[in-house]
């Protein structure tokens, strides 16, 4: 009998695990809720026809584990590396959050 895994969720953890127990050997299921693997590292197109997080999760230079995963899976070539800003809107206004004086200025 061939073993088999199921997993739960497509995000950068399941999508791993997945690969991970496919090299072992097992047949595997992913199931993932929504209509886009990636999880919380999914990102949208906004008005102005750019790209956005679409989850306060992003891929950073210092992310070891995904960057060697990327590089053995032969895809660290395609990602594209941009300076990342963080904000909040509250009420309707934008407020960045990018470091402890943003913080302080926000008034909310």
């Amino acid at each position: 009998m061939d073993a088999t895994a199921l997993v739960v969720g497509g995000g950068i953890s399941g999508m791993s695990a997945a690969y991970r127990l496919g090299n072992a050997g097992l047949k595997v299921t992913l199931v993932e809720s929504s209509d886009q693997l990636g999880g919380l590292g999914t990102f949208f197109r906004t008005d102005t026809s750019s790209w956005a997080e679409r989850f306060y999760h992003c891929i950073m230079p210092s992310d070891q584990y995904l960057i060697e995963l990327l590089k053995y899976l032969e895809l660290d070539e395609s990602v594209v590396w941009k300076k990342t800003r963080m904000g909040i809107v509250y009420e309707g206004s934008h407020y960045a959050f990018n470091g402890a004086a943003d913080l302080l200025r926000f008034r909310p």
